[in-house]
């Protein structure tokens, strides 16, 4: 199917001054009844938008959340991200996690409907991985390539997760690639779909989240690396390898925040993204292989390439 997408720009991700140095913690999600008791916080429902590329990520914190808070409860939905900040600014979910900022005219269109100023907090950074099967010949790419390949006379394609991809939204502001170019990308319905497809064929490039593979323990990242490989990117002649480490420096050229942001949520909400700034959420970014904003104070190896087996 030949894909159309409807793509907004939204703001640049700043680089960090510096990086943090890591010390010594032991992490436990294991239930706290006595951290709730008769405090008044972490507690009550939140109902919670999500893009459908973060479901993996997200999942892990709800878990850890709702065992170390017996009365809080996460009840998410996932949806393509156009439709997860359609339903935030029209006030049918009050609090939603995303994987950019909102532009100006979303703030504006958000504080005209609801009254109020939506609250942004990125909490980690993500990236988008160029993937083809294990038998393509392709082992890296190039920015002249990505955008060529959205040409009409490309015999090669990109192919992306659904017609609202968040993903292909992130590639057409980084490239500065025409809106229209994307008319000639292949869409499937979802990531899955995306990987199946590449995995049998030698002549596309699939665009994907990266924290669907990144924690190589996982038996799942495990079974996709096994029917894929990840491209390196080939920028002014440096080659970029996508990893924890490039990810957390910036020096990979297509990272991404992960960014919940707040309108009229609950006071539980708010509690989550305390949370989420805290050693436990931390070492869960860093066990998935990406980049959290606050680091685990613990001493921690950072993966400067995936080892794939």
């Amino acid at each position: 199917m030949i894909m159309a997408f409807n793509l907004q720009f939204y703001p640049r991700i700043k680089k960090p001054a510096s990086l943090i140095f890591l010390s010594i913690f032991i992490f436990s999600c294991k239930s706290r009844s006595a951290e709730i008791a008769g405090n008044g916080y972490n507690s009550g429902k939140a109902m919670i938008a999500a893009d459908e590329n973060l479901k993996s990520l997200i999942d892990q914190f709800k878990v850890c959340y709702e065992n170390l808070y017996l009365t809080a409860s996460l009840q998410l939905t996932y949806y393509p991200q156009d439709s997860v900040v359609k339903s935030f600014i029209e006030g049918s979910t009050n609090t939603m996690i995303i994987t950019r900022s909102l532009s100006g005219n979303e703030k504006i269109n958000f504080e005209e409907k609801q009254k109020s100023k939506p609250e942004e907090y990125i909490v980690a950074y993500n990236a988008i991985a160029f993937i083809t099967s294990k038998g393509s010949k392709i082992s890296t790419v190039s920015f002249d390539q990505i955008k060529y390949m959205l040409q009409p006379g490309s015999t090669s394609k990109l192919v992306f997760d659904n017609p609202n991809s968040g993903i292909a939204k992130q590639l057409a502001y980084r490239l500065n690639i025409p809106a229209g170019s994307f008319k000639n990308a292949l869409v499937v319905k979802n990531a899955q779909e995306v990987i199946d497809y590449i995995s049998r064929t030698d002549k596309t490039i699939g665009c994907i989240s990266y924290d669907l593979f990144s924690n190589q323990n996982d038996p799942k990242s495990k079974k996709i690396l096994s029917k894929i490989q990840v491209l390196k990117i080939d920028n002014n002649d440096s080659l970029y390898t996508l990893s924890q480490k490039n990810i957390m420096t910036r020096q990979y050229p297509f990272v991404f925040p992960v960014n919940i942001v707040l309108g009229k949520s609950p006071n539980v909400a708010r509690d989550f993204v305390h949370f989420l700034y805290r050693q436990q959420a931390s070492k869960i970014i860093e066990k998935e292989g990406l980049a959290p904003v606050n680091f685990a104070q613990r001493n921690v190896t950072i993966r400067e390439e995936l080892q794939i087996h």
